[in-house]
């Protein structure tokens, strides 16, 4: 709440031991109203077959949890070099990522799910990995299924992307945390196009912003900030045709999240009529079109129309 936040995705139910008693926990703390954002959580494969068989998956626990769909993951990460890639590493010129499922079981896993008319968010960094994920959809996406991180998506690919209406949600801060590294290890001209919000928004692809929490903390002030300068931490520019106004990388946080999760018709713009999810800033976001004020930050959360975050000032 501090940070901003109104509604969280959980998507690991399932990643380690005690799925289950997660999950009882985040229903015990949504029926006693102790939650202050909305969740929603998606399970891996094992836990959602067990939800499909009961009919429990797909209905709204309360106002502020539903389960939103199943995760899985087709690579690794770019950092640490596993993400699986077209062309090898720079820093490794015989290797190509690992992959976590082959590309059959990918084309299964989504077939299975879209017959029953689950959303599904795949975990796809490198560009190979992302071409067997657009392989693996054989029609469009009614559920708007999200492609994570992809953050080596390649502009050829994008067109698919907007063709299968997939949604990509990108972990933009990447190029401050680690833009440098990615300099060295996939060479200038790849490091520069990661995460191509700019590209994708000149295609009309909804897109989404996220910190992949808790490989970062919740920031998203940071995060458009990210998408907005494209600065690593040596100073370095990566990718200056991939930078995008703060109105749109704002965008990315607000009307496009809601449109994610099929709640575009009540909330992430201020409307009447629209559930009041919002935050109170010290200063406007839109002072200055291509740069966030350096000492902007968030004095008020509002969930529902309730205050559930006061800075105290």
């Amino acid at each position: 709440n501090r940070a901003g936040f109104t509604m969280f995705q959980d998507g690991g139910i399932g990643l380690s031991n005690g799925a289950h008693g997660i999950l009882r926990a985040y229903n015990r703390l949504a029926r006693e109203k102790r939650m202050n954002a909305r969740g929603y959580l998606h399970f891996m494969p094992n836990i959602m077959d067990e939800m499909l068989e009961l009919g429990t998956w797909n209905m709204p626990v309360s106002d502020y949890l539903y389960y939103g769909g199943v995760k899985s993951f087709a690579d690794g990460s770019i950092q640490s070099l596993t993400a699986v890639l077209g062309e090898p590493y720079a820093c490794k010129p015989d290797f190509c990522g690992d992959h976590v499922l082959t590309p059959e079981q990918i084309a299964e896993l989504i077939a299975k799910y879209h017959c029953q008319g689950v959303p599904v968010a795949f975990h796809a960094n490198g560009d190979a990995a992302i071409d067997q994920l657009l392989a693996a959809h054989e029609r469009p996406s009614r559920e708007r299924n999200v492609i994570i991180h992809a953050q080596l998506m390649r502009p050829d690919q994008l067109p698919r992307v907007r063709q299968l209406s997939l949604i990509p949600s990108y972990f933009v801060a990447h190029v401050y945390h680690w833009g440098d590294v990615h300099w060295q290890n996939f060479g200038p001209q790849r490091a520069e196009t990661i995460s191509p919000v700019a590209s994708t928004k000149r295609l009309g692809i909804p897109f989404t912003l996220h910190q992949d929490t808790p490989v970062l903390p919740p920031d998203m002030l940071g995060t458009v900030s990210c998408a907005v300068r494209r600065m690593t931490r040596q100073g370095r520019l990566l990718g200056k045709d991939e930078r995008v106004d703060v109105y749109t990388a704002l965008q990315g946080v607000t009307a496009y999240a809601a449109y994610q999760y099929h709640e575009e018709r009540c909330k992430g713009t201020l409307q009447t009529g629209k559930t009041a999810d919002m935050v109170i800033l010290s200063r406007s976001p839109l002072e200055m079109p291509d740069e966030l004020p350096p000492d902007i930050r968030i004095r008020s959360t509002i969930k529902a129309g309730r205050e559930i975050y006061s800075a105290g000032d």
